[in-house]
């Protein structure tokens, strides 16, 4: 017969960290993961270079508009990039 042990079970009789294969906890990751700064830095210029490219491309008057818009997420990208880079450097 097939014995699960319950949640309360775990908690009073904690199996070893080698039973369970799992990271001890001084070793794990908190929070979120850090981003790939080549994909961060590739998306950022692309959004610039396509924000330029409308503004010189487009002939109506909205064209200030979406290229502004364009240029600015691409800077936020940037700026995303510049933060992955500093936090990188600072870490052990």
């Amino acid at each position: 017969m097939y014995y699960r042990r319950t949640v309360a079970d775990n908690r009073r009789h904690p199996r070893p960290l080698a039973q369970t294969g799992r990271v001890p906890l001084e070793e794990r990751q908190v929070g979120r993961r850090p981003p790939n700064i080549m994909v961060v830095l590739l998306t950022g210029v692309m959004w610039v270079a396509v924000g330029v490219i409308m503004l010189l491309g487009l002939t109506t008057s909205w064209k200030w508009a979406v290229g502004l818009f364009s240029i600015g997420v691409g800077v936020l990208f940037l700026r995303g990039f510049v933060v992955a880079v500093l936090r990188r450097d600072r870490q052990p």
